[in-house]
């Protein structure tokens, strides 16, 4: 019960482009179109965009924020790949770019193409930290768990809030065996994000496996309440309820 690739809306107007400078009304156009999908209002962000389009219509940001619509509003993986590769065109340093068809192609299932688009986002910007933790997700689809944690460690090291990173090497050390990390790192996620029920399914795991089966059963009801339809978090529950 892993998160999903993160996909991140575009703010800035892009600098230095070799193109006729972006229209401050196109500007604020873009940070609405990016309010409203935050939002998750299509229609707002539909209107937004294509407003900031019409007075800049090389504005790679935009063309970012269109990628975005077309992926969460219209589901639509083949247009708004277009839209971040020519919003690339326009400007070949844009992080969100690179990050976003990063994860387009880690969900396509090619995670090393996903690994570098990762890591050209993270030239473009070292502290990106969505494109960062999507580098540690290509590199455990690649079964190379040491660099996933390698970076989920450096984006914890300064970002410590972040419930997914937290999980996630959760994740990698209950693979490893490594019970007493785990634990420590599905105690910050659920404390962050206490009604995330793949959370509370990761914590359940790893206290059934360390023989503290009582505390595993409350995860999974945990679970259960936020997710009543989780297969998962039912059938382990009754396993251990039949096992009294």
């Amino acid at each position: 019960m892993r998160a999903l690739p993160l996909l991140s809306a575009a703010f800035l107007a892009a600098s230095c482009l070799p193109h006729a400078a972006i229209n401050p009304i196109a500007v604020d156009h873009n940070t609405a179109c990016t309010v409203a999908l935050n939002a998750g209002d299509c229609q707002a962000a539909t209107a937004h965009c294509d407003h900031a389009l019409e007075f800049s219509p090389d504005y790679p940001d935009a063309l970012v924020n269109k990628g975005l619509i077309a992926m969460r509003c219209d589901r639509d993986t083949k247009a708004a790949r277009g839209f971040f590769v020519k919003a690339l065109r326009l400007n070949n340093e844009s992080a969100q770019a690179y990050n976003n068809l990063g994860a387009l192609e880690l969900e396509d299932g090619d995670a090393g193409t996903a690994e570098e688009r990762f890591l050209r986002a993270l030239k473009v910007n070292p502290d990106y930290h969505e494109a960062r933790f999507n580098l540690a997700k290509a590199y455990i689809a690649q079964k190379k768990p040491e660099e996933a944690e390698r970076h989920l460690r450096q984006l914890l090291a300064v970002d410590a809030s972040n419930a997914d990173a937290q999980n996630l090497l959760g994740v990698l050390r209950l693979e490893a065996g490594d019970l007493k990390e785990a634990l420590e790192r599905f105690d910050a996620a659920v404390l962050l994000v206490p009604d995330h029920p793949g959370y509370r399914f990761n914590r359940g795991v790893a206290y059934a496996r360390a023989g503290r089966l009582e505390e595993a059963k409350e995860e999974f009801r945990a679970c259960l309440s936020t997710q009543p339809d989780s297969v998962d978090c039912r059938h382990n529950l009754d396993v251990l309820l039949k096992g009294q």
